[in-house]
């Protein structure tokens, strides 16, 4: 077994260390070529998504002593110590010196580029640059890191790594559902619809707190509404005591009637466009409010058509409302700057709607500005009047969402299954 076998998804970034990790463990090969070893590599991003692994990785593949050094002490003595470890490493080459949450040796601000520690550090790279010291570093942001220190000849390589998306979720969360008994097969893609854009230590949480739910409940196996409710927990702060009952839904009446179309306007509007791609629908209360949420499954970034379809979906709230109470809702409200923004990216930026309306083409332009925005609100308005057809052509459904949805609070793939099939016959 490899060392990178522990990395699940992130193929491009493992990719990188395997070559770099085979330059430091087999030097002689490539200095037949002329080539030297890598001097150093960062790997930067938020907390929790796997950087510590993946250097960890990177060190046991490479043969390599390592000395490891982290902020654990006052300035002074901090100093001392990034002097000896580099001093040691030097000794016993080749090594490898870590430098764990690099970001975080002196305070994160502008004034402290030009610290003694980021000095230190920069000046014992220098020092050890004829000794075969691979230096590794990790790090939550490079802002407030110095350009000298961070620049090619130091780190020859500074690598992003950030939250988890689309096929790297799901692998990520594959590999967290397969040490859990479940009482079926679950489709990692549920999860992905709900945790997108979250750190894998996240992810590993929510999958963890539906086992938890199932022991608590005195379950032998995990089902899929336990998994649901363990991301709504992590991902949306939705607690599972917070989901509306049926006999709270009655004492709520026409407030709780009027969210769950909401939301299973969003619902059949997705399912029309995007089949089976509904991960969740649930009404909660939270300090006293009700609110609605519908959760779906990310939509392929790739495809400039399926990118325009999905500002519809927004607009399904504010249809069925109007179709079955005569009137949109205030909950539009953030649904409208939610359809706003998307199409805001996919005309300005992909070209959606053609080249002429790129921001790139004719920065800081009045006239640009004025056409683009013509453009998003004549765009919205077609999204608005398409998600009233696909409302209105599934009102049998809408009405069969809507009333399980008060019934049961939460809703979760597998119900939104049934009852598209419970319609269609």
């Amino acid at each position: 077994m490899s060392p990178f076998d522990r990395i699940i998804g992130y193929q491009s970034i493992r990719k990188e260390l395997e070559r770099t990790a085979d330059a430091l463990k087999n030097t002689e090969k490539y200095s037949r070529l002329g080539a030297s070893a890598p001097r150093g590599l960062l790997l930067w991003g938020e907390p929790g998504v796997g950087k510590t692994l993946m250097a960890f990785s990177l060190i046991e593949a490479s043969g390599r002593k390592h000395f490891i050094c982290r902020k654990n002490q006052p300035d002074g003595d901090f100093i001392n110590d990034i002097r000896k470890v580099f001093e040691q490493a030097m000794k016993d080459a080749p090594s490898i010196v870590f430098l764990d949450d690099l970001d975080k040796f002196a305070n994160n601000d502008e004034e402290h580029k030009d610290s003694e520690e980021y000095v230190t550090v920069q000046s014992c790279i220098d020092a050890a640059k004829d000794f075969d010291v691979f230096v590794l570093a990790t790090a939550n942001s490079i802002d407030e890191l110095p350009d000298s220190l961070i620049r090619a000849g130091r780190f020859d390589r500074c690598v992003r790594v950030t939250a988890p998306t689309g096929q790297d979720a799901v692998e990520i969360i594959r590999h967290y559902l397969s040490s859990k008994t479940f009482v079926s097969d679950i489709d990692p893609e549920v999860v992905a619809g709900i945790m997108a854009g979250y750190s894998c230590a996240e992810l590993e949480t929510a999958v963890n707190k539906a086992g938890l739910l199932a022991g608590y409940e005195g379950c032998e196996r995990i089902n899929e509404r336990h998994l649901i409710l363990g991301c709504l927990d992590i991902a949306h702060r939705i607690s599972p005591d917070s989901i509306l009952t049926e006999k709270t839904a009655e004492k709520r009446g026409g407030l709780v009637k009027q969210i769950a179309y909401h939301e299973a306007g969003h619902a059949v509007v997705c399912e029309a466009l995007f089949p089976g791609t509904v991960s969740a629908v649930c009404i909660y209360e939270s300090r006293g409010e009700v609110s609605g949420l519908t959760a779906h499954r990310e939509i392929d970034s790739h495809d400039l058509h399926s990118q325009l379809l999905e500002a519809i979906i927004p607009f399904g709230g504010r249809a069925s409302t109007r179709l079955v109470f005569g009137y949109g809702d205030i909950g539009s409200v953030k649904d409208l700057e939610c359809a706003k923004t998307i199409l805001n990216s996919h005309i300005t930026q992909n070209g959606a709607l053609g080249f002429n309306l790129l921001d790139t083409f004719f920065e800081n332009s009045q006239e640009l500005m004025h056409l683009q925005e013509q453009a998003i609100s004549a765009k919205m308005e077609a999204c608005a009047q398409e998600a009233e057809r696909l409302i209105a052509a599934n009102r049998e459904l809408l009405t069969a969402i809507a009333n399980e949805l008060i019934r049961k609070g939460l809703l979760v793939a597998e119900d939104i299954r049934s009852l598209k099939q419970a319609v269609c016959q």
